[in-house]
């Protein structure tokens, strides 16, 4: 930061130095003009790798596919919850992602909670310990969970 502002500073000594020398001449308003843009561009460069440098913004899941009543809050908030489910499972057994499918029935906003989870395991996920699953997602709270193995797919 401090090599910037040294730099704007520097930059508008020299712009103030050179419109002083032109001031008398018939080119005075073209160099003011050319010393102002070169001033515009120290001051405004910095912004491009500032604006590059902060993250993206985040993704929303998409909400359940079919037909339903629920408003699309409602929805989204299904979805991040199973979504969270799924990261939850992957991460606590080493599953990848995409091996994870995490469908809720019987969604409860007001208290996170299903009725019953259900999560499907495919490619190498189906050799987790279905069990402990079931009993990580039970034990958090999250509603009666079935697990079940797609034998097959990758």
């Amino acid at each position: 930061m401090k090599e910037y502002l040294i730099s704007v500073v520097l930059i508008t000594a020299l712009v103030a130095l050179a419109s002083h020398f032109l001031s008398g001449t018939d080119a005075a308003g073209y160099g003011r003009l050319s010393l102002g843009i070169v001033l515009l561009w120290t001051v405004l460069s910095p912004l491009a790798s500032l604006l590059s440098a902060l993250p993206a913004l985040p993704n929303l899941p998409e909400p359940p596919a079919g037909d339903t009543d629920a408003p699309l809050y409602e929805q989204y908030a299904e979805a991040g919850f199973c979504e969270g489910i799924a990261l939850a499972v992957g991460e606590r057994f080493g599953i990848s992602a995409e091996h994870i499918s995490v469908r809720a029935e019987g969604f409860d906003i007001t208290k996170m909670r299903a009725e019953r989870v259900r999560i499907l395991l495919r490619g190498k996920a189906a050799f987790a310990d279905s069990r402990a699953i079931a009993a990580f997602v039970e034990g958090e709270g999250l509603g009666e969970c079935e697990v079940e193995i797609e034998i097959g797919a990758s």
